[in-house]
């Protein structure tokens, strides 16, 4: 049994708790390094100066067709930045809801997939990603 649970039982079962012993058994618990699921450590952002860095294997299906169609709307634009994106045209071109896509936005942008550049809030709201260069050039060749 661990310490905690030891602890926790001795306190229910006598009449006084010691709620320094359990504060400490908790901070000594919670000390413990995390572990980071890939892209989560603040402290490793990916870099993607170049075509060889990428690596799409980390993405699901949906995050994939999302990057992609993203790429596809910039293909036109030297600068990388997408016309306008309506959510609800997007998800309805894609078959996806737009609570799925924003989920999957989210994610795109924290693995630093794509950039937010402009965006209007509220009704009638849209977005304007973009996409880096070599994140482009690898979905061309994949």
């Amino acid at each position: 049994m661990s310490k905690v649970k030891s602890r926790l039982r001795q306190a229910v079962t006598s009449s006084t708790i010691n709620r320094a012993s359990l504060e400490d058994s908790f901070v000594q618990q919670s000390s413990e390094a995390p572990s980071y699921a890939p892209f989560d450590d603040p402290n490793d952002t990916p870099s993607y100066n170049d075509k060889e860095n990428i690596d799409f294997k980390y993405l699901s299906k949906t995050e994939f067709s999302v990057l992609k169609a993203l790429s596809e709307m910039v293909s036109g634009n030297r600068d990388g930045i997408t016309n306008p994106v309506y959510l609800h045209e997007f998800s309805e071109s894609l078959g996806s809801p737009v609570s799925t896509l924003k989920k999957i936005i989210q994610k795109l942008e924290k693995k630093k997939m794509i950039v937010r550049s402009e965006y209007k809030t509220g009704r009638g709201g849209w977005t304007c990603y973009k996409v880096p260069l070599p994140i482009r050039d690898k979905l061309e060749t994949n």
